[in-house]
């Protein structure tokens, strides 16, 4: 039995729309990488940045954020977000500070810090990275702090085209990605002004599973760090 299309309900109709658009929409080459394991990477750090702002209430004092500009090997400009999260504050006395004309006691920090930075090859490619990390931060001198961080995450490189190459033909692929685990390190002096702080940031990175077994990475970044808690300001 057929039935004429004008005989059908509107939400038949817009059923069968829908469905032929979403098997188009999978048979994409894109589509399908996505579908093959990248879309919850994007999905986890929607959920993460989406919840930052309840957890700054829940945490107070303990939260700030920090956005800056990073380059990976000095030719590859990109931007880096995250926070830090203080599990630990103490108070402690300086070692021959009063010999030094120091202050008599120092706040020491140890901290948790989730970092997401992405860059981009004006030649080549596009890639991000997500890494976590706990440190220690400490007073130098006046007003400046260092901080000293060790951690690990992940690295995924982003080619917006890739092609197959057979013989006298070319086939172009769509986009490509290729992801690796990475052991992180951050050296970092900052000025502090308040519970603000500027950061000069240095970061080591190394890939694993790499073409050559490891890939040694190292990036420059100028952070400031930032607190939505009023009471702070």
């Amino acid at each position: 039995m057929r039935l004429a299309i004008s005989s059908l309900p509107k939400s038949t109709i817009f059923y069968y729309h829908f469905r032929s658009k979403w098997v188009e929409w999978q048979s994409n080459p894109t589509m399908q990488h996505i579908q093959n394991g990248q879309w919850w990477k994007a999905l986890g750090l929607l959920v993460l940045l989406a919840g930052l702002p309840s957890l700054t209430r829940a945490q107070g004092d303990n939260l700030r954020y920090n956005a800056g500009l990073y380059g990976v090997m000095l030719t590859k400009p990109g931007v880096r977000l995250g926070a830090e999260y203080t599990f630990l504050e103490r108070t402690q006395p300086l070692l021959l500070g009063q010999y030094l004309g120091l202050t008599q006691s120092v706040k020491q920090r140890w901290v948790v810090t989730p970092q997401l930075g992405v860059y981009w090859d004006p030649l080549s490619y596009t890639a991000w990275q997500l890494t976590v990390e706990a440190g220690h931060i400490a007073p130098l001198v006046g007003s400046f702090v260092r901080q000293v961080r060790l951690g690990g995450g992940i690295h995924q490189s982003i080619f917006p085209e890739v092609y197959e190459v057979n013989g006298s033909t070319v086939t172009p692929l769509g986009m490509a990605t290729r992801s690796f685990g990475a052991a992180s390190t951050t050296l970092g002096v900052g000025y502090e002004r308040g519970p603000n702080i500027l950061w000069l940031n240095l970061h080591g990175l190394v890939l694993v599973n790499y073409n050559t077994t490891v890939l040694p990475m190292a990036a420059a970044e100028v952070s400031y760090q930032f607190t939505l808690n009023s009471s702070r300001r």
